[in-house]
């Protein structure tokens, strides 16, 4: 897939928090070299997120965007109920770091 996906082509990133580099270098660390990859340590980033950064364009795959989608998915109260959870959820993730 790594080589398939044309949005993976020219230079792509794998941008996590810090916590994380031990592991994906452990485990995916040579694969991801081998394919042209870049492990990127991404203070933005919550623990258990990553985001794909490409030349192309970019694959957020943040705990909030997921959360976000989630709740925008599964809200009767639809979008403006999601976007004050979304902001709740941030503004908690952010308390648990400091």
């Amino acid at each position: 897939m790594l080589q398939q996906e044309q949005m993976f082509a020219g230079d792509p990133q794998l941008r996590i928090n810090p916590k994380h580099i031990p592991l994906i270098e452990k485990e995916l660390g040579d694969s991801l070299t081998a394919h042209g990859w870049k492990v990127v340590a991404d203070n933005s980033i919550h623990v258990g997120g990553c985001r794909v950064v490409t030349n192309d364009g970019d694959l957020d795959s943040t705990i909030a965007t997921r959360w976000h989608e989630l709740c925008r998915l599964a809200a009767p109260g639809g979008v403006v109920m999601t976007a004050r959870l979304g902001r709740w959820l941030e503004n908690s993730l952010m308390q648990n770091l400091v």
